[in-house]
């Protein structure tokens, strides 16, 4: 496995014994990047007047590969190299391009150029201009370093010309003419020649940088801002490459590139940005995704460049990545097993072992002990762990729902331990036969994989034809997955993938696929299972449209609070009752009436002994509430308690209402208020421990005609959990919008 290095970001986790910054590993893919830098730096024209040709260079990797320390430090060694023969200084633009549109990232660019250094290629084009036009070699000589130099003013260039017998005007308009053949843009050669002009060179340099032409250039015929844009790109990249300066152009993240709308015409355009870049002379790095290198057309059997493919550490570049970050030079306090587990832990990936190795060396500290293997698995399985089950629950249902597969939740696919399966879409057939998706919390020893493979041979042992996706949601050893992706045909998915949903429906898909595929696959199931995705889109379609035109009658219905008229929306007198304002209450009750609309056992069978069609839909609906499994009871019991937890903040709410001092009540840090503050702060503390993300789990009766298992809508459940979690704020703001008088 090739080893490279950590990711330059600073996570406040570091070890504070451990040497600033993350260490450089010399490995073969930082020996290849820095040894193509090295060739373009040191390269030399073919022949006189010819470009040193560039490339374009593909990092990719996965997160925390490395490749923005790589960048950085690409730049730091082409920044060092110092001035070639042109005697410009070789020059890296380091930009981090993601989010940014195609005119940011030109101004990015032009932003990151010193303007010294432009100046200094333009007077190089003008110093060989005119040593061309002097017939004495050495007077030529002498003139062009003179030129050339930093410190001159127009006024000494012009009265050193006119000394040679040369007219400094007409030179400039030449040098005008080569410029334009140069950059290809009239305006552009127009500014450039301008930089070399007291007086109007900072009028230039604003212009070249993407501000509206001032008056001084409008009069010269600049009239209209910089074309900005990718193609832009090579006008600095021509102007510096033929020049003989050697420019490095490093983009981080291009597969980040703001390039939603016109997506394609876009790729097409950086495409030609690129190679317009290639061709005039200049060095590109891009680092970003495989897919997006692809994309471009960058490395092996595409069009252009080289592809470099940074992956995770060995076990002995890990050890030197450790030593290295130790500040002692030595392995201490890691074992060489422990140092192996991580490796496998962590797939060698450098800023997840640094991280892992961080909180680790802490805790050696602290206890004075050696980190063991058996210290690495008992913290990997906390540290790497990115959620709770049942938010990953919660996730695998919504993907499921929005992909319109009928599915089971806690199925039991055989009776036998390890028969059950955390998911399953049955497949129509003459067995049962079905995908399933089983979750497992970590896979970090032997015992982890054992109780998953038992699945596999459960269900082999009672002929239950299954696909099988397991769902790993926190540590995953290499070694063991390997062992996962032999028994169930698969690898393993990481819940901690940031494309796991789509990763999770192609997995989906693929199984189902397989099933299609088989010898004995029925012809008509498919098409059935088409008609019955189509029936639950639309009756999901249905319920959207109801509740759309419940919204549109109560609207229409709304009347506005008794005893709030006019502009002033003054509040009505309380009933004596209930000391609540009215604001306050009316908070309360569309809260109350919202949670109860999730869903209440309560209210549960009402209706179940009606003698029409209606009783035989609440006893259908709770067939199927039956039927789903402990998760939607627990999800209604949620809904109790929410509902309980809110009525209780009501009571107390009313209580401080009833009894606080009227006058002071609302009034900046005054007795009252702390007192409501303390109220809403003690909900908000309630709510942060109720187990909300078990609302995606409410079951919903299915409209008549329907055949399938609708749920509320996550739009609705998310807009439920938020009111929930704002209610205490809620109350504050119609507190405040309400004195109590």
């Amino acid at each position: 496995m090739d080893d490279q290095l950590v990711d330059d970001q600073d996570d406040g986790r570091s070890d504070p014994a451990a040497p600033a910054g993350p260490p450089t590993i010399d490995t073969p893919a930082v020996r290849t990047a820095r040894q193509l830098l090295d060739d373009h730096l040191r390269a030399r024209p073919v022949a006189a007047g010819a470009l040193v040709p560039g490339s374009v260079i593909g990092l990719s990797g996965p997160p925390g590969a490395g490749k923005t320390h790589l960048a950085r430090l690409l730049a730091a060694q082409t920044n060092e190299f110092g001035p070639g023969e042109s005697g410009i200084p070789a020059r890296a633009v380091h930009l981090n391009v993601a989010g940014m549109d195609a005119d940011q990232l030109h101004a990015a660019f032009v932003g990151a150029l010193p303007r010294s250094e432009v100046v200094a290629c333009v007077r190089g084009y003008h110093a060989d201009l005119v040593s061309g036009a002097i017939t004495d070699e050495q007077v030529a000589a002498r003139t062009n370093e003179f030129l050339r130099t930093p410190d001159q003013t127009a006024t000494e260039r012009d009265a050193h010309l006119t000394e040679l017998g040369l007219s400094p005007a007409v030179l400039l308009e030449r040098l005008s003419t080569i410029l334009v053949e140069v950059v290809g843009d009239s305006d552009y050669a127009a500014a450039l020649v301008l930089l070399l002009r007291d007086g109007l060179d900072t009028a230039a340099w604003a212009w070249l940088r993407g501000e509206p032409p001032a008056g001084v250039l409008r009069e010269r015929g600049i009239t209209a801002p910089a074309p900005g844009g990718l193609d832009a790109l090579g006008v600095f990249a021509r102007l510096y490459g033929r020049q003989g300066a050697r420019l490095v152009l490093l983009l981080d993240d291009v597969d980040q590139l703001d390039f939603d709308p016109g997506h394609d015409r876009q790729v097409r355009a950086l495409r030609r940005a690129l190679e317009q870049l290639r061709v005039a002379g200049t060095l590109v790095y891009l680092t970003g995704s495989a897919e997006a290198l692809d994309e471009l057309e960058i490395g092996p059997y595409r069009r252009t460049g080289t592809r470099i493919e940074l992956t995770g550490f060995d076990g002995a570049a890990a050890a030197r990545f450790l030593r290295a970050r130790s500040g002692s030079g030595t392995l201490s306090p890691f074992s060489a097993d422990a140092v192996e587990r991580i490796v496998d832990l962590t797939d060698g990936n450098p800023r997840m072992l640094g991280d892992f190795t961080d909180r680790l060396r802490r805790e050696a500290a602290q206890t004075g002990r050696e980190v063991t293997e058996d210290r690495v698995l008992d913290d990997a399985r906390s540290w790497f762990a990115v959620a709770d089950r049942s938010r990953v629950v919660a996730t695998i249902r919504r993907v499921l729902e929005n992909h319109l597969w009928d599915f089971r939740v806690d199925h039991v696919a055989s009776i036998d331990d390890g028969g059950r399966l955390d998911f399953w879409i049955p497949v129509a057939g003459p067995e049962q036969a079905g995908v399933g998706i089983l979750i497992a919390d970590a896979v970090v020893d032997p015992a982890d994989v054992q109780r998953l493979v038992a699945t596999s041979e459960t269900l082999d042992r009672h002929s239950v034809r299954a696909q099988v996706q397991v769902v790993v949601t926190g540590a995953a050893s290499a070694v063991h997955a390997a062992r996962i992706q032999q028994a169930f045909g698969r690898a393993p998915l990481s819940f901690a993938s940031e494309t796991f949903d789509d990763d999770l429906a192609a997995a989906v898909k693929t199984m189902l696929h397989a099933f299609d595929d088989a010898d004995d696959a029925d012809p008509i199931a498919g098409l059935r299972d088409w008609i019955d995705r189509i029936d639950r889109q639309q009756t999901r379609t249905l319920d959207l449209v109801d509740r759309v035109a419940a919204g549109v009658d109560s609207l229409r219905g709304q009347q506005p609070p008794p005893g709030w008229t006019g502009e002033a929306r003054r509040p009505s007198a309380r009933g004596a009752d209930d000391p609540l304002p009215q604001p306050v209450r009316t908070v309360f009750a569309r809260a109350v009436d919202d949670i109860v609309a999730l869903g209440s056992p309560e209210g549960t069978g009402r209706g179940l002994f009606l003698a029409d069609d209606r009783g035989q839909e609440v006893l259908a609906g709770l067939r199927r509430i039956g039927r789903v499994d402990h998760l939607a009871m627990r999800a209604l019991g949620t809904v109790s308690m929410v509902l309980a937890v809110v009525q209780e903040f009501r009571s107390a709410v009313r209580e401080w209402a009833r009894t606080v001092d009227r006058e002071w009540a609302l009034v900046p840090a005054s007795p009252g208020r702390r007192e409501l503050d303390r109220l809403c702060a003690r909900y908000e503390e309630a709510v942060d421990v109720l187990p909300l993300l078990e609302l995606h789990n409410l079951p919903r009766p299915a409209r008549r005609g329907g055949s399938g298992r609708i749920r509320p809508a996550r739009v609705e459940i998310d807009a439920a959990n938020r009111q929930i979690r704002d209610l205490g704020r809620a109350v504050r703001e119609a507190a405040e919008r309400s004195p109590i008088t």
